[in-house]
């Protein structure tokens, strides 16, 4: 099918480069070749005027000016669709926020600042710059990237499948109603087309909560909580049948 103006489901799409366009901490072998290919495909789409490209990178922006230089990705996005950190933003942190970022920045130079895609995001939406059921975020975090999305923003959002990570720690095993997507062009027509499944926010937030909650409680205290509440409520049941009867 070809791609048209009335066909066309996902407009506005957005990239996280770090792991995404680039080698990283995740996906130390990001193939230049696949992702100039899959870019000019898209880059012929928005000459076309069917699609926007945008490129939002969560780095101080003299790094990520350099890495988006020495990958010569400028080329595929429009200047004024290159988002990266910068001071003013920096200074629009509430005063803690601010504190923790330059700490996280003096202990690593290539420190990601991970709310700053949702900004950017939802500062578009507010003014009208997107719509939010026409842009989509491609990532590869499921907590960073999918999560942050889903929870801040509300955009769509799609992982790569050969970067997947749960908070940077790379995983092979990805959930069955994860919707991961290769680096092809097929994936991308398909993506744009709007044949990619809505991700299930409800089954990601159980699932990070989930998580969070044996990370959080020893899993002998949650076993001896579950107990308790267990044992109160069939007391509660019995108390009711009892009072019934």
């Amino acid at each position: 099918m070809k791609l048209t103006a009335k066909n066309i489901k996902k407009r506005s799409i957005f990239f996280v480069p770090e792991d995404v366009l680039f080698s990283g901490d995740v996906n130390k072998s990001v193939s230049r070749e696949k992702v100039d290919l899959v870019l000019s495909f898209l880059k012929d789409l928005k000459s076309q005027g069917l699609i926007e490209l945008f490129l939002i990178s969560g780095r101080e922006k003299s790094r990520a000016e350099s890495e988006i230089a020495a990958t010569g990705l400028e080329k595929f996005f429009r200047k004024e669709n290159i988002f990266m950190l910068t001071d003013s933003y920096i200074a629009s942190k509430e005063e803690t926020d601010r504190e923790r970022y330059i700490s996280n920045l003096q202990k690593d130079p290539f420190f990601v600042d991970e709310f700053f895609k949702q900004r950017v995001l939802m500062d578009l939406i507010a003014s009208g710059g997107i719509l939010r059921e026409e842009a989509v975020l491609v990532g590869h975090d499921l907590w960073l990237d999918g999560f942050y999305t889903s929870r801040f923003s509300g955009v769509d959002f799609v992982l790569v499948r050969e970067g997947f990570s749960e908070r940077n720690v790379p995983s092979s095993e990805i959930p069955k109603w994860v919707h991961c997507i290769d680096f092809t062009i097929d994936d991308f027509k398909s993506l744009i087309f709007g044949k990619i499944q809505k991700q299930d926010a409800k089954m990601l937030e159980s699932y990070i909560f989930r998580k969070l909650s044996r990370e959080l409680v020893d899993p002998k205290e949650l076993a001896g909580m579950v107990q308790k509440v267990q044992a109160k409520r069939s007391e509660g049941e019995s108390t009711f049948t009892d009072t019934n009867k």
